[in-house]
């Protein structure tokens, strides 16, 4: 029975050790940053052309 047990503590330990040597947590925190921030860029840029094709224009000048 301990033998189960020191290979499950084995395997957790192995396994956390091997997700902290590859930074694997800051790694989804940069890839969760980057979708949020390439989602609202595209927003921004929506925006931006909402706010183009509604400008009102002046009216034209009439010519003397």
């Amino acid at each position: 029975m301990a033998t189960i047990f020191g290979s499950i503590e084995s395997l957790i330990h192995d396994t956390a050790q091997a997700l902290i040597d590859n930074q694997i947590a800051t790694k989804m925190a940069n890839m969760s940053t980057s979708y949020l921030i390439a989602g609202f860029g595209i927003v921004d840029d929506s925006l931006k052309v909402l706010r183009d094709i509604t400008t009102t224009k002046p009216p034209p000048q009439s010519q003397p």
